[in-house]
């Protein structure tokens, strides 16, 4: 004996549409804000053009002990662990401690700002203090002590014949 199956009824016709509605009004702010992406949709934009070449593209050698690090030699995971606190400090360097990014939040979400505010600054001393950390961090990493470090940033630029380095200076040197 097959069950009747129950038609929607005229309410319950009008919550789905409400609903599918508020969705794609919800995905559409979303997506002209270029922010957030509502899973199941990804913005239109995401692939819809072609990424210009930068200018340059930084990127840091490390030489530990005298020895210089190459990628090659690591993981891809391992490598990035290496390079990942260089580049946050580099940024954190260019930003002043992003104060950018902590102005436009505290205009933005002026309640939120004002209850983690506190935690948003990092310690004073960091620039002092951030390369000794790190020969202590790559050291954990290598699985032997850094006694000597030195890391240099370099700036590569596109040639037509290739990747140029355009620009080369000392930045971290921790004995």
């Amino acid at each position: 004996m097959a069950a009747d199956p129950k038609p929607l009824t005229h309410s319950r016709k009008k919550g789905l549409l409400a609903l599918m509605i508020g969705f794609f009004i919800l995905q559409a702010g979303f997506d002209l804000a270029h922010s957030v992406t509502a899973f199941p949709f990804v913005h239109y934009g995401m692939f819809s053009e072609r990424f210009p070449n930068p200018e340059s593209l930084p990127a840091f050698e490390i030489l530990a002990d005298d020895r210089p690090l190459r990628a090659a030699g690591f993981g891809i995971y391992r490598w990035d662990m290496i390079q990942q606190p260089l580049e946050a400090f580099d940024r954190w360097e260019r930003t002043g401690d992003y104060a950018g990014d902590k102005a436009r939040m505290k205009t933005i979400f002026p309640g939120l700002y004002a209850l983690v505010s506190s935690h948003l600054d990092n310690p004073p001393g960091l620039a002092t203090t951030f390369p000794g950390w790190y020969r202590k961090y790559l050291g954990r990493l290598l699985g032997r002590p850094v006694h000597r470090l030195r890391v240099e940033k370099l700036s590569y630029g596109y040639e037509p014949f290739g990747i140029v380095v355009l620009a080369k200076s000392p930045w971290i040197n921790c004995d």
